[in-house]
């Protein structure tokens, strides 16, 4: 098992809990939210009934949150996949992290290329120049003995 597999399962395992939670949290503020309003109907404005009813919209308002939050973390964890690169086993060769670019494109080359399949870069760090043969840097885009365009 890999270590994106791995943390797929502690991801849907801890979204499962935070789901269990938001509903905990939902349950209880609905009660206090009864009770609550129930104070307020039967002995007017009383200090207690109103922080019950102001704490369960708090508590209903969490739980709703810590639901929404888990089932998107659930269903995250649940599309992660690895299935090339790096990260996936037996695939240590293949991907972006491993892989070798070329620096003035960009294109992917393998590890034994001398010129890039795309511009024709030198890959050895070895570059002359067309007209006079000069030995010129590999970024250089002008050559420095006569001038010409690379």
């Amino acid at each position: 098992m890999n270590r994106i597999e791995r943390n797929k399962k502690a991801l849907i395992g801890l979204s499962i809990g935070i789901i269990v939670l938001g509903v905990i949290f939902q349950a209880v503020g609905i009660m206090l939210t009864v009770f609550g309003g129930r104070g307020l109907a039967q002995s007017g404005a009383k200090a207690g009934a109103i922080v019950e009813l102001v704490f369960g919209i708090i508590m209903i308002l969490l739980g709703l949150v810590g639901v929404c939050f888990g089932i998107v973390t659930t269903w995250t964890g649940s599309a992660l996949k690895a299935i090339q690169g790096s990260i996936a086993e037996d695939n240590l060769g293949k991907g972006t992290v491993n892989m070798h670019k070329c620096q003035i494109c960009g294109a992917e080359i393998s590890g034994d290329d001398s010129f890039c399949p795309v511009c024709g870069n030198s890959l050895t760090g070895e570059k002359t120049c067309p007209n006079c043969g000069a030995e010129v840097g590999v970024h250089d885009r002008n050559c420095t003995k006569c001038g010409k365009e690379l």
